[in-house]
């Protein structure tokens, strides 16, 4: 493996790493798009027994699909990155 290809290998490591970071930040900005909520009440006919419900949900759906379709846009080019890491390691190998 020569000078060239040992420069490849550090740049497609650090933006690989960058990509895994980015796809960390969107993953917790996804998780700021959904909504929970606790509503209680009671039955409507004889015993009228209290009831507790959790009610879930996405607040922002525009803003989750837009999220979505990031991450696996930047979850397709580490795989690529990766690729062209191991097929300079192989070459090294056999060189």
């Amino acid at each position: 493996m020569n000078k060239k290809e040992l420069s490849q290998v550090y740049s497609l490591n650090r933006e690989a790493e960058m990509y895994r970071r980015q796809i960390d930040a969107l993953e917790a900005a996804l998780q700021g798009t959904k909504g929970a909520a606790t509503v209680s009440g009671c039955m409507p006919l004889y015993p009228y027994t209290r009831r507790t419900i959790k009610v879930e949900g996405v607040i922002d759906e525009e803003a989750y699909s837009n999220i979505k379709a990031k991450i696996r846009e930047y979850a397709r080019t580490p795989q690529t990155a990766t690729g062209s890491i191991s097929f300079l390691s192989a070459n090294a190998v056999s060189a």
